[in-house]
């Protein structure tokens, strides 16, 4: 299992200028990330003998303006 708690200092919006090949340009703009979030996570992993084994990790990470989730799964077998 995880746990963890992140405060962004910086908190600046990432900016991005375009200019095209017609001499045309135009400025980007993102959004200012949340200052704080929160992850947690765990993890389960099986052992089948001395060759295989599996595992899965869910994660979640939490802001005021998000949610994020992953899901992942690992197979190995030794040779």
């Amino acid at each position: 299992m995880n746990a963890g708690l992140a405060y962004d200092i910086s908190r600046s919006a990432d900016k991005a200028d375009v200019a095209l090949t017609n001499g045309a340009g135009y400025i980007v703009e993102g959004a200012k990330p949340d200052a704080l979030t929160f992850n947690a996570g765990a993890e389960i992993y099986w052992v089948f003998g001395r060759k295989l084994s599996l595992s899965a990790k869910y994660d979640a990470d939490v802001a005021s303006s998000y949610l994020s989730h992953s899901l992942s799964a690992n197979l190995s077998f030794l040779f």
